[in-house]
């Protein structure tokens, strides 16, 4: 996808600053310990140097990129492993679909120390239209085939599915998936899931039918949570659209309404505490002394299209506290002069991932990679923006990234 007209130079230096995620189990930075941390109100300033400066320029947000990436690394979601270089595939099976509109074919991903970390997958590729291709992957297959798959078809997009669960099952066992592999890494549960995606990237960079600068990842519930850290980390991906992601996703960790799932709620032992890193957990009591909250996950995707798409109807997955979080890292788009390329869709439902949501996803799509005009009630505002929350602003954006094509 080419996103900018002018300064291509800038924009690509900027790019190959970005990198993969990181890896390495110690720190770039000497981070406070929670019990020094201070409690304070409102969502955090990403701006906010670790020097205690303020991002003035293009240079200092790279800078403060890797810092941002760093801290969330340390204190959420723990650290990768470095990329494996020796991926291979095995096709299982292949035949049409949705009669006869795809073909799909199932493949094994293996890699890792003895090529001992498979991931299964189905690619779903249109028959109509000779590509190459946009392409979806979401990581939830193991709930089944994705509601979307004749949607995402019709509209001309391949689908990746994989397995997930084939990384990590999903428990607080740290002597299976991936974990016996990389003893020394304390990646939590979504960093493994995440993992998943890259690799799943790394095998769409292979193929001649793949439109490699038109890749969207997605996901459902904690499936949505992957996805936002996948799209965040890896700027391969160009396009990021988690769906009810809730706590560690879209979701504010500090404000919410109704019924909303917490960070108290979500590192319960007896739940899902193996998500994240441990480190985590520690600010269950005190939230407030956070010194982030998901919007700085987000700003990690700027200036690449961010959609969040929940049901109003899900209270757990807190909607309204998504849209605290995309108002606070529109600021970050300001910043790059994009601020229409982040945002919230909302639908009547609850906590579901259906044709509407992909729909939705698609629309979002197209207008970024081919210029389709968006409904005209798609940004329709359900919540109002709470400006206490927001207690600073974006700083003015020293050299908008040239003009900006959709």
């Amino acid at each position: 996808m080419t996103i900018f007209s002018t300064n291509k130079i800038l924009f690509l230096f900027v790019i190959a600053l970005w990198g993969t995620p990181l890896s390495g189990q110690v720190p770039a930075y000497n981070f406070p310990s929670f019990d020094t941390l201070i409690a304070k109100r409102g969502l955090p300033d990403p701006f906010i140097m670790f020097d205690g400066s303020r991002v003035k320029t293009l240079e200092d947000w790279e800078k403060q990129r890797m810092y941002i990436k760093d801290m969330l690394l340390y204190y959420q979601y723990g650290y990768y492993p470095p990329d494996p270089k020796n991926l291979k595939v095995e096709i299982k099976s292949s035949k049409a679909i949705l009669n006869g509109k795809a073909m799909e074919t199932r493949l094994i991903l293996s890699m890792g120390p003895n090529n001992s970390i498979t991931i299964r997958v189905d690619l779903s590729v249109p028959v109509k239209g000779s590509g190459p291709f946009p392409v979806v992957i979401t990581g939830d297959r193991e709930w089944g085939r994705t509601e979307g798959l004749e949607v995402a078809t019709d509209r001309g997009y391949i689908v990746a599915d994989f397995y997930r669960t084939d990384l990590d099952p999903d428990n607080d066992d740290r002597t299976n998936g991936v974990h016996p592999h990389y003893p020394e890494y304390d990646w939590a549960t979504l960093s493994v899931w995440a993992w998943g995606y890259y690799r799943v990237v790394d095998y769409l960079m292979t193929l001649e039918n793949v439109d490699k600068d038109k890749i969207v990842v997605t996901g459902h519930s904690r499936g949505g949570k992957t996805a936002l850290l996948a799209g965040a980390m890896d700027s391969r991906i160009a396009i990021v659209v988690p769906n009810g992601s809730g706590a560690g996703g879209c979701g504010c960790l500090k404000y919410m309404q109704g019924g909303a799932e917490s960070l108290m709620r979500i590192t319960r032992p007896d739940k899902w505490h193996y998500w994240f890193q441990p480190r985590f957990s520690d600010f269950k009591r005190r939230v407030e002394r956070l010194p982030f909250d998901q919007h700085f996950l987000k700003a990690l995707v700027a200036p690449r299209p961010l959609l969040c798409t929940d049901g109003l109807e899900d209270e757990w997955a807190n909607p309204w506290g998504a849209h605290q979080t995309q108002e606070a890292v529109r600021e970050v788009y300001k910043f790059f002069g994009v601020p229409e390329k982040v945002g919230c869709h909302l639908r009547q439902g609850g906590h579901d991932h259906n044709p509407e949501d992909w729909e939705a996803l698609l629309d979002f799509s197209d207008y970024n990679f081919f210029g389709k005009a968006l409904p005209s009630d798609f940004y329709k505002e359900n919540f109002d923006k709470v400006d206490s929350l927001l207690n600073w602003k974006s700083p003015v954006p020293p050299n908008p990234l040239g003009d900006i094509n959709p």
